[in-house]
């Protein structure tokens, strides 16, 4: 298995080595080597990369030295950005431009330079400490000229939205200390009259509330050339969304020195009301499901702004590839319209296979079907079938997100299932009725009813646990995540915390009286561009809730493998049985996780990782014995996640283990 593992991930590595060095090559001489000198705080494959068109140009395009200056160039702006604000690069073909055998960049970084003061040494009405917030910020910040430039137009922005229309800024000189470490920006502005509107007229017949909202937000108020613009587009916007559809809006302006006359001329025409509502495109979507996100029906204003809000929800179906909305067919004498909805739907069907790899479950893979649009009402419905060499599952759910309102989705699931554990066979069936109610994009609450039977076979123990018989937990759930990691496959900073109960009890058709209580949390930094340290710590517990004196084998907690300790292989971490030796799990488990994980070569990274956990008979209690794990491994990231394979050293109690040395190869992250 060893062996089968390596050989596929360097399989892998050398394809992906393969693509990325033959991608676009094209005939013609071998690459000319490229050699870089002189740098120090920045480094070479960083300075190569901000070069990586230029250099490629070079090589593909007979080696002519414009290319190569292009090249010097694009490692000069990169030294900029990193705050070298005098470096250089220069660049010679050796031995010579006409033969060349090498080409050689030397790179005079010079010393880093920080802004140390940014002046501004006119009085005017914006005080320097609000404009200083323009420009960069923190504890002597890099200079870098391109943040400079975009600070100085930002502070012209500041005037002009303040109301001083011919105001100057400029030109901002930088001036270096001695040793060219600090620079002092100084930014002269000349900020002239103050521009304000000193009166609002409106002519024509827009709604008379409108005209003096719109009067009380601009009278007085700073004059910028955007504003006229903007209020006759608010109008606009406003008697769309009262049903006038029609409605004309233009403006003027006029000066008198510093003081503005803004003048609206608005018709506002007819308001229609909705004579139909009309669907076309909806090939497999009821019009009852289409309906139900529009809240508009016959007979209603024609309002724009909520034509706009159920085109969006028509969009976060994620039914529909296009939604177009709007007034069609206009009765020439009467003040109605139909409303067209025009649908493009996406495909809703897909069929998938996987294929992986497990350290437990060797060989592994499955068929998945989805139908995004099930029965024509928006609903999911996935299939999927999944086998490996140690058992299989077949897997159905039924997902709306709509029946109970926005941001709640109700999923009806069920799954078969057979597996081979170390010390046992667990055979039976899942049937679970989920509320998930989305708060946020952080926060996600889940509650519902769950049955789940499971018998045991071929149990490896002399202790007396129930084999050959059904027994089913059910009951009620409940669980709140917080998830603020920036990527669920690769995450690189923030958290998820987890915490939830299950209660199995009689009076719910269970024949297991307990509670479940669990609660994670895993964190992850990012110490350096290349460095990521991820953290954290599980714990899981059954109290019982009745006489029993503890749970059947297939329903007690295990530890070890290789998403969990790793050095274990499945399960071995915990109390085992006296005479097999075979584990046997218990009522508690913790473990706790410390991983540094290293990118070397592109998507390669290196991961050393410790774990330490540990399975205790009792419920609420940690006093099992310990395992630890001490390890490194490779990953590979791919798109949809990494290939990992790990190497474990356990220096404690090897409880069901048989080797203080466990070797994982895997697909996916242990957290």
């Amino acid at each position: 298995m060893s062996r089968l593992g390596l050989v596929f991930l360097l399989f892998l590595l050398a394809c992906q080595s393969s693509k990325t060095e033959g991608e676009g090559e094209e005939a013609g001489p071998p690459p000319l080597p490229v050699e870089l000198t002189g740098q120090e705080g920045v480094s070479e494959r960083d300075l190569r990369f901000a070069a990586r068109r230029e250099l490629s140009a070079f090589q593909k395009r007979g080696r002519r030295a414009a290319d190569a200056f292009d090249a010097a160039y694009a490692m000069e702006l990169e030294l900029r950005r990193r705050g070298y604000a005098h470096g250089s690069v220069r660049f010679e073909l050796l031995p010579s431009e006409e033969a060349p055998e090498n080409l050689r960049f030397t790179i005079e970084e010079g010393p880093l330079a920080r802004i140390a003061l940014v002046a501004f040494p006119d009085k005017t009405e914006l005080t320097p400490e609000e404009l200083g917030t323009l420009f960069p910020q923190g504890e002597r910040p890099l200079f870098r000229q391109s943040e400079i430039d975009s600070s100085a137009s930002e502070v012209e922005k500041a005037f002009l939205l303040a109301g001083f229309r011919d105001v100057e800024v400029g030109p901002v000189t930088v001036t270096f200390n001695d040793a060219k470490t600090e620079a002092t920006i100084t930014v002269p502005v000349q900020q002239g009259d103050k521009y304000l509107v000193r009166e609002v007229k409106f002519e024509g017949d827009a709604e008379d509330e409108l005209e003096q909202n719109l009067r009380g937000s601009m009278l007085d108020q700073p004059f910028y050339s955007r504003l006229p613009a903007e209020a006759a587009a608010l109008l606009r916007a406003a008697l769309f969304d009262l049903g006038y559809h029609d409605a004309k809006v233009s403006f003027e302006r006029t000066f008198d020195v510093a003081n503005v006359t803004i003048t609206i001329f608005a018709e506002r025409g007819t308001q229609y009301r909705v004579r139909e509502v009309r669907i076309e495109g909806n090939d497999r979507t009821r019009p009852r499901f289409v309906k139900s996100r529009v809240d508009l029906e016959k007979g209603d204003v024609l309002s724009q702004g909520e034509i706009d809000r159920s085109v969006g929800r028509l969009y976060e179906t994620g039914v529909f590839r296009s939604v177009r909305m709007r007034p069609d067919a206009r009765a020439a004498d009467a003040a109605e319209a139909d409303l067209l909805i025009e649908l493009q739907e996406l495909e809703a069907r897909s069929i998938s296979f996987d294929v992986g790899w497990g350290s437990y479950e060797l060989l592994r893979g499955g068929v998945r079907y989805q139908d995004r649009n099930f029965l024509g009402f928006g609903r999911r419905l996935d299939l999927a079938l999944r086998g490996s060499t140690v058992g299989y599952s077949l897997e159905g759910a039924i997902s709306d997100n709509f029946l109970l309102g926005r941001k709640n989705t109700l999923t009806l699931s069920g799954q078969l299932f057979q597996r081979e554990e170390p010390s046992f066979t667990r055979f039976g069936y899942r049937i679970a009725l989920t509320l998930t109610h989305q708060y946020n994009e952080i926060w996600t609450v889940r509650t519902g009813y769950e049955i789940d039977a499971q018998e045991a076979r071929d149990i490896q123990s002399v202790v007396d646990f129930e084999e050959g018989e059904f027994l089913a937990s059910a009951g009620l759930f409940a669980s709140v995540e917080r998830d603020t990691r920036e990527t669920q496959l690769v995450p690189g900073k923030g958290s998820i915390l987890e915490f939830g109960a299950f209660w199995s009890n009689n009076a719910l058709g269970a024949d297991l009286n307990y509670v479940e209580l669990r609660i994670s949390w895993f964190g992850f930094f990012r110490l350096s561009e290349r460095i990521v340290l991820g953290t954290g710590f599980r714990a899981q517990s059954r109290p019982i809730t009745d006489d029993a004196i503890t749970l059947p084998i297939q329903k007690r907690l295990f530890l070890g493998g290789a998403t969990t300790v790793r050095s274990f292989e499945q399960d071995e971490l915990g109390p085992t049985d006296p005479i097999t030796g075979e584990p046997i799990g218990g009522l508690t488990r913790m473990s706790a996780h410390v991983e540094l994980r290293t990118r070397i070569w592109n998507e390669l990274h290196l991961a050393t990782f410790y774990e330490v956990g540990m399975v205790s008979t009792k419920a609420l209690s940690v006093d099992g014995p310990p395992g630890h794990g001490v390890g490194a491994g490779l990953r590979y990231y791919l798109p949809v996640g990494p290939i990992r394979v790990d190497v474990a050293y356990n220096p404690g109690e090897l409880f069901a283990g048989d080797s203080r040395w466990v070797f994982h190869f895997a697909f996916g992250f242990s957290f």
